[in-house]
């Protein structure tokens, strides 16, 4: 365990609050602006959940995967990007490491607030149509099918004209979800959508579309398109 945790104060391209090139948010730096009406004040925030969350990390180390556990996470929407609170016991004092889907090839977390379990695997993980940087969170994973979300986040400028002194320089940081499907060794996006999601299943549309009925479902909903994905599993 101490010989990983010097691997990740070691590796290069571990960055306090690092950020890639066109990145327009800058990790826990957005909270620690002091509320000033003067100047330009962010809103929101780019974590998927407050606060630090117990779990796990799978990394690449000399070709291969080792798991850390026990650690402090929180995942930086924005960024796509994973912050880990190291305390080094000499100095007694805690600092962030960030770490890329570059080394990182999947994490899970317990929610501090609703005890969910939250897992993600990198994209790079997946056969998409085009490369993706970044993770999926991973609602779903059967034998046939997957279902993944990616969670994102970016910055919604203010909407202030100045010559007029009307509205606001205040920025706000909006989180944007896309679904995705794995089936047949391939991930794509989806919609959903009663049609868009029926069509993927094939023969099975017509029973699939009874339990939906049966259950009151909602394609729109998220548990309950994993419910659906799971009875299609079944079948």
């Amino acid at each position: 365990m101490k010989k990983m945790i010097l691997f990740l104060l070691s590796i290069v391209c571990l960055q306090t609050y690092a950020q890639r090139p066109g990145d327009m948010t800058q990790g826990v730096l957005n909270e620690l602006v002091p509320f000033n009406k003067k100047v330009t004040q962010r809103h929101g925030t780019n974590y998927l959940t407050p606060g630090w969350n117990k779990g796990k990390v799978w990394v690449e180390y000399q070709g291969k995967i080792q798991e850390l556990d026990e650690l402090k996470l929180r995942f930086d929407m924005g960024n796509q990007q994973l912050e880990i609170k190291v305390h080094n016991t000499i100095s007694n004092k805690a600092s962030v490491k960030v770490l890329y889907d570059q080394h990182v090839t999947k994490f899970e977390y317990t929610d501090g607030e609703s005890q969910e379990k939250v897992y993600f695997e990198r994209c790079k993980n997946f056969k998409t149509k085009t490369p993706m940087l970044g993770f999926f969170r991973v609602l779903y994973k059967g034998d046939k099918v997957s279902l993944l979300v990616k969670i994102a986040s970016y910055v919604q400028k203010g909407n202030e004209v100045k010559a007029l002194g009307i509205g606001s320089a205040n920025q706000r940081v909006i989180r944007k979800d896309a679904y995705f499907m794995t089936q047949n060794g391939k991930t794509f996006k989806i919609k959903r959508r009663k049609k868009s999601i029926l069509k993927q299943f094939g023969d099975k549309q017509a029973q699939v579309k009874s339990y939906v009925k049966e259950n009151k479902l909602y394609y729109k909903k998220e548990k309950d398109l994993i419910a659906i994905f799971k009875y299609y599993e079944g079948l």
